[in-house]
């Protein structure tokens, strides 16, 4: 089933939807950072195939949606944009999950403590962005308030790609995408990942709705050990974790992805 798009929000975002007749749930996609919902479209097929309607945007600035490129000056307003996207769809007596990869992980977890889960019956993250990477020095931590309000717009990280994936064919696409953000990440932006990070770490044992959370254990763009410590410290009774070892960042575009599929189409047909 091919997506639907259209422009909402004063023509701010871009809103994709892959709808099927009676749902069994609603599922939510936020992208990662740089990207965009259009390469979403393989698991939402996987989704639509088991019945499920799926729903995903183009987050301010990225993709097709209007905004400064790759630029997050506000976390709260991404969170903001996202409760807005949760308010528009059609729930129809219906369980709603979110499904967030990497800084969408990061949005999803915001969410659900920033609104204690309001409106949602679970959530699954895949690389989610929830703990700083290990090599950055806690000096640099401490110092990146600073250059990011005196100096926001300095670049300050380049994304590797042939980190995504292990298939070849993938990084290739992704390269070549022209609605994916290839240049640098910005100080400010930077700035703000790491303060949200540091936010939702110390809220984690709020977080008491079903989840499962995903995980490459090669993983060299988001923490591993993040996903371990949402695990541990989660309230959550119903919570599962899957580490797959030797996976890149984008598990969902991995040699042996359809192990990710079936691990999250598995989970949700046990709750749905």
């Amino acid at each position: 089933m091919h997506s639907k798009k259209e422009k909402i929000n004063d023509n701010l975002f871009l809103l994709r939807t892959w709808q099927v007749d009676q749902p069994k749930a609603n599922v939510l996609i936020v992208h990662g950072y740089a990207e965009h919902s259009a390469r979403y479209e393989e698991t939402a097929s996987k989704l639509n195939e088991e019945g499920y309607s799926v729903y995903a945007f183009d987050r301010r600035g990225e993709g097709e949606s209007e905004g400064k490129r790759a630029i997050v000056n506000n976390f709260a307003v991404q969170v903001h944009d996202m409760k807005q996207i949760i308010g528009m769809i059609e729930k129809k007596d219906v369980k709603l999950f979110l499904y967030g990869h990497s800084l969408g992980g990061l949005i999803v977890t915001k969410y659900i403590v920033d609104y204690d889960a309001e409106g949602i019956d679970g959530f699954i993250l895949s690389g989610p962005l929830l703990m700083p990477d290990e090599d950055m020095s806690p000096f640099l931590q401490k110092i990146a308030g600073l250059v990011g309000r005196l100096l926001p717009f300095l670049p300050v990280v380049n994304l590797d790609s042939s980190l995504l994936s292990q298939d070849v064919e993938e990084v290739k696409a992704y390269d070549a995408d022209p609605l994916v953000y290839h240049g640098s990440t910005k100080a400010r932006t930077a700035f703000e990942f790491l303060r949200t990070m540091k936010f939702v770490q110390k809220r984690f044992h709020s977080i008491r709705i079903p989840f499962l959370v995903m995980h490459g254990s090669a993983d060299k763009i988001t923490n591993p050990k993040g996903s371990q410590m949402l695990y541990n410290l989660a309230s959550s009774e119903d919570k599962t974790i899957r580490i797959f070892d030797g996976w890149y960042h984008e598990i969902m575009r991995e040699p042996k992805k359809e192990m990710f599929f079936n691990s999250m189409l598995s989970w949700l047909k046990e709750r749905v």
